[in-house]
């Protein structure tokens, strides 16, 4: 199969207008092209510039440098932990700032709603028509919202986690390359890397 440089394509998460990313418009053209025939590997598009790995790399190698120079200061061990956290924070707080107005403001509001509107149909309730297809209203509007919401925090946890996941890789291998450039005292194979000493016997 031929060579092809994935980085020279669009990726469909350019640039779209409001709407389109809020409904997962930018997804459509490869369905229809899924839909018309079978995708081939020149259908596989680059990742955004953000999720690159040498962007996420560059991003987590100067928090742990950081990090080591915070441990020497106080005199502890360097934590993995809080250099994810520290790289990606920006990403968490969003992630949970969604998740919040999901579960505290969203959800916790629909039942008050629900039963405002069940309270129109009680005899007495003094609650007015006008009133009950407001309530109609507003609850339809936040099962809408909620289930955008929702799409968009999986969407969200899945690429936050592909990021940390790409970094801790970049992360690695720039150590493992570091370790070879520097001592040459490791053998390393597709499926195995250890001591020369131990492959000698």
């Amino acid at each position: 199969m031929e060579a092809y440089n994935k980085q020279d394509k669009t990726h469909f998460r350019k640039p779209t207008p409001f709407i389109s990313d809020l409904f997962f418009g930018y997804t459509i053209p490869i369905f229809k092209k899924g839909y018309n025939g079978d995708l081939e590997e020149s259908d596989l598009l680059g990742p955004v510039k953000k999720d690159q790995s040498n962007i996420v790399g560059d991003a987590i190698e100067a928090t742990w440098f950081e990090e080591l120079e915070l441990s020497r200061q106080r005199n502890r061990n360097p934590s993995l932990l809080k250099v994810v956290f520290r790289a990606f924070y920006w990403d968490f707080l969003i992630l949970g700032a969604l998740q919040m107005v999901c579960d505290m403001v969203l959800r916790m509001s629909q039942p008050l709603v629900l039963g405002h509107l069940l309270s129109y149909f009680k005899p007495g309730s003094g609650v007015t028509k006008q009133e009950a297809y407001i309530s109609s209203a507003v609850l339809a509007l936040i099962v809408g919202l909620t289930a955008i919401m929702y799409n968009h925090i999986v969407m969200r946890s899945f690429n936050l986690g592909m990021r940390v996941r790409v970094a801790l890789s970049s992360l690695i291998y720039r150590k493992l390359k570091y370790s070879l450039s520097k001592e040459e005292t490791w053998d390393v194979e597709p499926w195995l890397v250890v001591w020369r000493e131990d492959l000698n016997g």
